[in-house]
C-alpha cells in the first residue's frame, strides 16, 4: 500500500513538472507572436 501511495505521488510530482513546462513554452511562444505583431 506504502508502495503506491509513493509511487502516485511521484507521478503527481512528474505530471506538474510537465505542465509547469508546457505552460512556460507556451508563454513563451504566446510572448514571442505577439512581440513580431507589434514589430
Amino acid at each position: 500500500m506504502k508502495f503506491l501511495i509513493q509511487c502516485l505521488i511521484s507521478f503527481a510530482i512528474i505530471l506538474m513538472v510537465l505542465i509547469m513546462l508546457v505552460f512556460k513554452s507556451s508563454r513563451m511562444s504566446l510572448e514571442k507572436s505577439i512581440s513580431i505583431l507589434l514589430d
